[in-house]
């Protein structure tokens, strides 16, 4: 037996607690997931998957709306790759002025 798989999708079309409630019930049935939670405002759906007992594109069908996994890394590549860079950039600069300071220091 696996580990569970925590999943995220965008769930489009709800508009009350009771397109909530829908697709809960609807997720809450399927065999090997766990952990429904649904969230309104943020038109998110988030599960546990045990493996090999259903797959992420059968909980997109299930939900009733038109919905799509959402990436886990989304956002975060691009900012990630930007602060590296600027670190490497400026990393030559402040070894230097680090060696300059304790260069003082141990005068």
């Amino acid at each position: 037996m696996g580990t569970v798989t925590k999943l995220s999708w965008r769930v489009e079309g709800m508009d009350c607690a009771g397109c909530v409630a829908k697709v809960t019930r609807a997720v809450e049935r399927m065999p090997g997931v766990t952990d429904v939670q649904v969230n309104l405002m943020a038109e998110r759906l988030s599960a546990s998957l045990a493996p090999g007992e259903t797959t992420p594109e059968a909980v997109t069908q299930h939900t009733g709306f038109p919905c799509s996994i959402v990436n886990p890394f989304e956002g975060m590549e691009m900012s990630s790759n930007v602060r590296i860079k600027k670190m490497v950039r400026e990393a030559p600069s402040y070894l230097t002025s680090c060696g300059l300071a304790m260069r003082r220091f141990m005068q």
